[in-house]
């Protein structure tokens, strides 16, 4: 009997996953605040920031949403301090107050919490056909190249370029159809009309 593959995932991973997850809906609430598009791209980025220089105080137990606004509530909040100039653009701490509890009512869905993710995760990669799961351990856990995976598994680059495309666009279908399964509203949509 084969053991069972258990994928180890790293912080840098889990990170980027909830990244993409959260950015358009970040994006959104700084945008409710902030007027100039060139301060809300600059704040979406600072919070990312501040949040992957923070992650060790996150609790793993709760939604990831609402911690990532708890901080972009206080970046415009100085923001506002630091540019003073137009008092009255600056939406107030009670409307900001309100705004995030409009937001945390959309992170109520199942699936939203960090364990929650990396189990959809886990299972979504022991169905993967071998030979990518492979390709994916070896570029993810062992952190090899994919000319590095393309001599060690004695295939070319651009197979294993398109062998990790699949599987991790594979990955992302998987785990959006657990989520949704969960009640969660797909979030690849949004990601495709971007581009």
């Amino acid at each position: 009997m084969a053991a069972s593959h258990q994928p180890s995932i790293d912080a840098t991973e889990l990170f980027e996953i909830l990244v993409r997850e959260q950015e358009s809906r970040l994006r959104a609430f700084i945008g409710s605040m902030v007027q100039s598009p060139e301060a809300v791209e600059d704040l979406v980025q600072d919070c990312f920031l501040v949040a992957w220089k923070n992650l060790g105080k996150y609790d793993r137990t709760l939604p990831f949403g609402p911690w990532l606004r708890g901080i972009a509530k206080n970046l415009a909040l100085s923001y506002y301090r630091k540019v003073r100039r137009d008092k009255h653009a600056f939406p107030g701490e009670e409307i900001i107050d309100h705004l995030s509890l409009l937001y945390s009512s959309l992170d109520k869905a199942p699936g939203d919490d960090f364990d929650a993710q990396i189990k959809s995760l886990e299972c979504c990669l022991e169905k993967l056909p071998e030979h990518q799961r492979k390709i994916i351990d070896l570029h993810y856990e062992e952190e090899l190249d994919t000319r590095q995976i393309a001599e060690f598994l004695g295939r070319t680059r651009e197979g294993v370029k398109k062998i990790l495309q699949r599987g991790r666009s594979w990955l992302a279908d998987c785990i959006q159809q657990r989520l949704s399964a969960l009640g969660m509203e797909p979030i690849r949509e949004a990601t495709r009309e971007k581009g």
